[in-house]
């Protein structure tokens, strides 16, 4: 049988770390728009165009799911590529992310949290199987 479990995210609870994570994603984003992003040759175009039109980004399972592959994708056919500036061009994106989903994980039970994260798990999973069928 399977128990029914909530999220610790409950209205009853003040979360002063509310802020915190509001004022991390708000310098994550800010982040963005002060390097260059537009040149990173990892970044989806289809991301890129976003970033160039809105001023506030939210980061989906489907989005996160096509940066995190187009991010892996790039430093696997670059192997001479400076690993520590790759992870630092990939935080900004992973803080929007984890935020995001935390706000919106508020309002869902802890199933359909599972089943966010399981879903995403499985889009990942066809990436890396798609690139051993590479052989890359």
């Amino acid at each position: 049988m399977k128990e029914n479990f909530v999220t610790n995210i409950t209205e009853s609870r003040v979360f002063l770390h509310k802020n915190a994570a509001k004022k991390m994603y708000d310098d994550a984003l800010s982040h963005l728009y002060s390097v260059d992003v537009f040149s990173w040759r990892w970044v989806p175009d289809d991301f890129i165009k976003r970033l160039k039109k809105q001023t506030k980004i939210n980061i989906s399972s489907d989005d996160w799911v096509n940066i995190l592959s187009s991010w892996l994708r790039f430093g696997l056919n670059n192997k001479n590529i400076d690993a520590g500036l790759l992870a630092k061009q990939l935080l900004p994106f992973f803080v929007l992310r984890a935020i995001d989903f935390w706000f919106m994980s508020e309002n869902m039970t802890a199933e359909e949290v599972e089943s966010v994260i399981e879903e995403q798990a499985v889009k990942l999973r066809r990436f890396f199987n798609n690139k051993r069928n590479e052989n890359i």
